[in-house]
């Protein structure tokens, strides 16, 4: 009798000492291999795990990230997965990930072990590159895929007036190695007589996509010439996109960095949802120096991508030559006192120099009186004449780009 009591309880203890090896059986450790992304952003992944044995997507556990990022997983292998985000990422934001290096599975995993790792957001350069257009300020319209029409269309007619204005010049002594200038006894006043073609423009908007959107994008202005055109490349950061979030900038009143902080960022999604369209024409300064050629050196104005105002302008002198290139305009001055040092070490100091947009570092488009204009007879500026200058100077706000062709 007793000895049949007491062989219930060994029966009962086997039977769970039997599941408890069972269920200990059943926690697979995984090791965990991890590749991190340089930076966060909204279409690369941020990691790629490496598993030391197969597991399902529904196991894996989700990445821990601050400011409650989320992320997917994405198979791309057997053993591989990539993490992928799924809400939106804010530019330019410190995020701290909890990277795993081992899971404990069952039906599920669960992190046995990590470390922290501290990643910088970038900007996804599509997607703004998508709103700017929206907004007026690319020179390209943006088309979402599965339409054939870009959310902005152009419409441009245009009209000429003339001004007439006197401008006092007075000849002077040329030199090659300087900007300064030494005024003769005789000094001429002339009649400048400016045509300047200014395009109305109307822009066809639809209401701005605001989630990024799969899609294309197309050139808007035809007129625009190729030492702009060429330069446009979508996803990649260039001068086009710097340009147009200067612009953007400084009509919502921020610091015009030309880096999209979190405050542009966060201003672009405002204005995209609210509509709130670029006030200002795509403007664009071509300068063509001419070097080797018969031709003079000369500045095309375009205004809303259409070729508005030419002058002649001077550029560097051979000691210190313009630099090539496309530049944003960053710093603008209706008057302002230039000096500096000349290639002979002499020194120059020339108040009221008119009607400034500074572009690239000290190099500008302003006024300054010659007695010729469409050689090289600067330190690097693109000098014009006053009547020039002043006519162009309200078509080059911030972020407008300049581009100086040899």
């Amino acid at each position: 009798m007793h000895k049949r009591l007491l062989a219930l309880p060994v029966a009962l203890m086997l039977s769970l000492i039997t599941l408890v090896s069972s269920a200990e059986a059943a926690q697979t450790p995984v090791q965990v291999t991890v590749q991190l992304s340089a930076s966060i952003n909204q279409s690369m992944p941020i990691a790629r795990i490496t598993l030391s044995q197969p597991l399902t997507i529904k196991q894996i556990p989700n990445l821990m990230i601050s400011h409650s990022l989320q992320t997917n997983w994405v198979q791309i292998s057997k053993l591989r997965f990539d993490a992928f985000v799924k809400n939106s990422v804010i530019p330019n934001v410190a995020y701290t990930v909890q990277v795993p290096t081992s899971f404990s599975c069952t039906s599920t995993c669960t992190v046995v072990s990590s470390y922290s790792k501290t990643l910088v957001s970038g900007v996804d350069i599509l997607w703004e590159e998508q709103l700017l257009s929206q907004l007026g300020y690319m020179p390209v319209g943006f088309v979402p895929a599965g339409s054939s029409k870009s959310t902005t269309s152009l419409i441009v007619r245009s009209t000429t007036t003339t001004s007439t204005s006197s401008t006092t010049t007075s000849s002077v002594d040329q030199s090659s190695t300087t900007t300064t200038t030494v005024p003769t006894t005789t000094t001429t006043a002339r009649t400048t007589t400016t045509t300047l073609v200014m395009p109305k423009v109307s822009l066809k908007m639809a209401k701005p996509i605001v989630e990024k959107t799969s899609g294309s994008f197309t050139w808007l202005y035809p007129s625009l010439p190729q030492s702009l055109s060429t330069q446009w490349v979508p996803g990649v950061a260039n001068q086009i996109l710097k340009g147009a979030v200067m612009s953007f900038q400084d009509v919502h009143g921020l610091a015009t960095t030309g880096v999209t902080t979190i405050q542009t960022w966060n201003a672009l999604l405002q204005a995209a949802k609210k509509s709130e369209f670029s006030p200002r024409p795509y403007n664009y300064v071509d300068v063509a120096q001419n070097i080797g050629k018969a031709a003079p050196q000369l500045l095309t104005l375009y205004i809303a991508g259409v070729p508005s105002f030419r002058s002649l302008a001077n550029t560097g002198i051979t000691a210190a030559p313009s630099d090539p290139g496309t530049f944003p305009v960053y710093l603008r001055y209706a008057s302002t006192t230039m000096s500096g040092t000349n290639p002979d070490g002499t020194k120059y100091y020339d108040p009221g120099i008119p009607w400034v947009s500074y572009y690239n570092g000290g190099e500008g488009l302003h006024g300054f009186i010659r007695s010729t204009y469409g050689s090289r007879q600067s330190l690097g500026c693109i000098e014009l004449p006053f009547s020039s200058a002043g006519t162009i100077w309200p078509h080059t706000p911030i972020g407008t780009l300049v581009t100086v062709r040899v």
